[in-house]
């Protein structure tokens, strides 16, 4: 099995369980309960920020293109959500309140946009600096 769809299973796996245990963190929402260990970090690197990170760091390290780390990332990031939201909508769907899940849609943009896009950006830029650096060091 070739080293970028092992590692695409692993940041969807990472992403995939993330969402879905912490979905009140990602969905858009005016009343959510957070868990406490959110408060403890910088408004940047709120909970959300670094899960998606976390998650997508082994694309980043284990990926041998920043090619194969736009494919497999955005794979992850567009995949990793359905899960988490088809539960949520299934949920409101058998408790009769389907107003939270009419924008199931834009919870899952949402979700890539506002939680995944800016984490994803700052590894691919980390990433382009070390390939840089190991290019001029070669010369």
């Amino acid at each position: 099995m070739d080293r970028k769809y092992i590692t695409f299973a692993c940041c969807l796996l990472a992403l995939t369980i993330s969402i879905w245990v912490w979905i009140d963190l990602f969905v858009f929402s005016t009343i959510s309960s957070h868990p406490d260990w959110q408060n403890k970090f910088p408004t940047l690197l709120k909970g959300t920020f670094l899960i998606v990170f976390i998650s997508l760091t082994p694309a980043a390290l284990f990926t041998k293109t920043v090619k194969n780390y736009f494919q497999v990332a955005l794979s992850a990031i567009a995949l990793a959500p359905l899960p988490a939201l088809l539960q949520f909508f299934l949920n409101d769907l058998l408790s009769n309140t389907t107003t939270a899940s009419l924008n199931i849609f834009s919870n899952y943009v949402w979700i890539i946009t506002f939680h995944c896009l800016i984490p994803f950006f700052i590894l691919l830029i980390i990433i382009i600096i070390i390939i840089k650096y190991l290019t001029t060091n070669k010369s």
